[in-house]
């Protein structure tokens, strides 16, 4: 049980000097000097001042075993790396670099980001956050002059400030590093759990990696708001290829969070590659799709995608940036909720919330864990969505409206904090079975004269399909067909979603009690957590994808 202390300081003025102690560690000390420094000399003759600097130090550990087919991988030796950041604002409270991209900066933010390997001593983390800091104040003021040229030739005068002050922030709690492991163990289990697919010759690959890490993040911003969080991510993950009787070649990944308070299950783990095995049996199996437009269930796993592509995009990024390269702005223009307030964004069935501050649902971690953002700002509880219609938005220190508060929603995208979600959990007003809400998908397609009707138990992308940052990913390798006169269920493979978009999230006309949390994909630094339940939407159009069956090797695999 992690000893932790959390002060949330309401009333006190912006400082260093002003904020709860710091951790007594190397971490700290070496930041708060050389912030102090900052502070202190960093001016040039003629230039633009720096306003709000961030430094964060990550200390990660991890390791780790692997099995193929049975066969040992190489076991990751335990390694710890410490990295460093540093971004930084210049300007003032009203007008800053905040929120504008410069085309040639964008194309090399390596020079700015971070250094890894930083040496884990006092003197060699202050010669990295003196290098870093040189290097982000080149890039903010730069980014500040062709921001204020740009506004000037585009007429730009918003009343909306750069920057919103808050309350001050302090969070510590101990740092812990990666607890000891039985690696023999852990090979062993993964030995055994790769070698149930050796009797499957359509399956290429089987692996089993057991992955343990430890983040430990130290940050601390020019106001004096700090955090230190330790955030473990230990998982299981599986992942299988096969080729299908038709020839197409796919991929299967299954992740399990594993929780350090609970002791290994082995019966659980197999449990799960069975039911992955068998899965890829079905695929192995399955028929032709065909063009489909009618209702369609979507299971736990497929209906957290579903939100996250659908709501989690959207939602976030609530205030459009600004650049001189026309793609970049349009690239960054924001979700498309941002204008939304106040308007029906989903089925009046659910109210949306993000929850920051949890670290687990049922046994399940939660990735986003969150309790101060990138800002140096407390995060709360915020509720997103009542009865169908957004209420509220995540908001960083650069808000979209004026008299807007940042509600500890910056998050690091790429280069620099921008508002996101952390963990959302959709809660609907009224839960059904998994029984009645396959009945209910039954019973309407009838009612729609159906043949037929679809059950998507996850949402996994082909192997060869890619997607860019805020594409919907299109593309699912199998779902379900369920007969409508019988209930007879068969696998069909290659199927895509036509012309999907957030109307979708309208059209949920039921939803289940079966809700399950699940951590979603990144890009950049985006890492979120969705917990949702089943969702039966009333309409989706589906129709059979493109892709050509793979090359069949000359030589069968060997055995």
């Amino acid at each position: 049980m992690k000893n932790l202390f959390m002060l949330l300081c309401l009333c006190v003025p912006l400082g260093l000097s002003a904020a709860q102690a710091l951790p007594e560690n190397v971490y700290f000390r070496a930041m708060a000097d050389e912030m102090q420094r900052t502070k202190k000399q960093l001016r040039v003759k003629g230039a633009v001042k720096p306003f709000f600097t961030v430094y964060r130090l990550t200390q990660t550990e991890e390791t780790g075993v692997s099995s193929v087919f049975g066969v040992p991988g190489q076991r990751l030796a335990p390694t710890s790396n410490l990295s460093a950041q540093v971004y930084m604002y210049a300007g003032d409270a009203q007008n800053n670099s905040s929120g504008f991209l410069d085309a040639h900066a964008y194309s090399f933010p390596s020079l700015v980001k971070q250094v890894s390997a930083v040496p884990v001593s006092y003197e060699g983390i202050r010669r990295v956050l003196w290098k870093l800091t040189d290097l982000a104040y080149v890039q903010a003021s730069g980014l500040y002059d062709k921001k204020m040229d740009y506004k000037r030739r585009k007429g730009l005068h918003s009343q909306v400030p750069d920057f919103s002050f808050a309350p001050q922030a302090a969070y510590a709690e101990e740092a812990s590093g990666l607890p000891p492991l039985d690696f023999s163990a852990y090979q062993t289990w993964a030995d055994e759990l790769s070698a149930a697919a050796k009797k499957y010759p359509y399956i290429e690959q089987f692996s089993v990696q057991f992955s343990f890490q430890q983040k430990t993040s130290y940050f601390l911003d020019s106001l004096g708001d700090f955090y230190q969080i330790s955030r473990p991510n230990d998982q299981l993950i599986l992942t299988l290829v096969l080729r299908t009787r038709k020839g197409y070649r796919e991929g299967l990944k299954e992740r399990i969070a594993l929780s350090r308070q609970e002791t290994p299950d082995p019966a659980a783990w197999t449990k799960t590659v069975q039911e992955l095995l068998q899965q890829a049996q079905q695929l192995y199996t399955a028929g032709e799709a065909e063009p489909y437009v009618g209702p369609v269930l979507l299971r736990p796993a497929a209906a957290a995608k579903f939100f996250d592509y659908l709501f989690a995009t959207e939602v976030s990024h609530t205030k459009s940036w600004l650049s001189d390269d026309s793609f970049l702005e349009k690239q960054f223009a924001g979700g498309k909720f941002k204008d939304k307030l106040g308007m029906r964004v989903i089925s009046a069935l659910f109210d949306v919330y993000d929850r920051p501050q949890l670290r687990s649902y049922k046994g399940r971690p939660l990735t986003a864990f969150m309790p101060v953002d990138d800002e140096g700002v407390p995060a709360q509880e915020l509720q997103l969505v009542k009865g169908g219609k957004l209420i509220a938005l995540p908001q960083a220190r650069g808000v979209s409206q004026k008299g807007q508060k940042s509600n500890g929603r910056a998050r690091m995208f790429i280069e620099w904090p921008r508002a996101d979600v952390t963990n959302l959990f959709f809660v609907p007003k009224q839960a059904l079975s998994a029984e009645a809400m396959e009945e209910k998908l039954l019973a309407r397609c009838r009612e729609l004269d159906l043949p037929y009707c679809y059950i998507l138990p996850s949402w996994q992308l082909p192997m060869d399909v890619t997607q860019t940052e805020r594409e919907v990913p299109s593309e699912i390798i199998f779902a379900e067909r369920v007969y409508t006169q019988d209930g007879r269920k068969e696998t069909v493979h290659g199927l895509k979603f036509d012309a999907l978009s957030t109307r979708s999230l309208r059209d949920i006309t039921a939803a289940g009690d079966d809700a399950q949390a699940f951590a979603m994909g990144s890009w950049g630094e985006r890492n979120i957590s969705v917990v949702a339940p089943s969702v039966l939407v009333e309409e989706m159009e589906l129709v059979p994808t493109e892709r050509k069956p793979a090359q069949k090797p000359f030589v069968p695999m060997p055995r």
